[in-house]
């Protein structure tokens, strides 16, 4: 099979465009390194938690409907504060405030 100069011109460009030379634009390297870490954990209220000492409101409760987390938590005395913007709510029991979601921190 014989190839035109037309046929030779169109593959020349075509593997020019592909870039080829095996590297990124770094473009998905720059968003990562641009992107601040979320807040150190300060033991504030949905924030994660070990036990009751990490906690400000000295209570660190497990939340089952949370993959079974533990976060710091406090009671439901005035109601409770949003977690991310997301609304929250007493628990069952009326004793202390429940999580709909983990607070963004990075761990101490």
């Amino acid at each position: 099979m014989k190839l035109g100069l037309g046929s030779g011109l169109a593959v020349a460009l075509a593997a020019a465009a592909c870039g080829g030379d095996g590297t990124s634009d770094g473009a998905a390297v720059d968003a990562a390194v641009d992107s601040a870490p979320p807040p150190v954990c300060s033991g504030a209220v949905y924030e994660p938690c070990a036990n009751d000492a990490a906690c400000t409101s000295g209570m660190c409760r497990q939340f089952n409907m949370l993959s079974g987390k533990f976060l710091c938590t406090q009671a439901c005395t005035g109601g409770c504060p949003a977690v991310n913007g997301a609304p929250t709510v007493c628990n069952s029991m009326g004793t202390y405030c429940k999580a709909t979601q983990v607070a963004v921190c990075t761990p101490r």
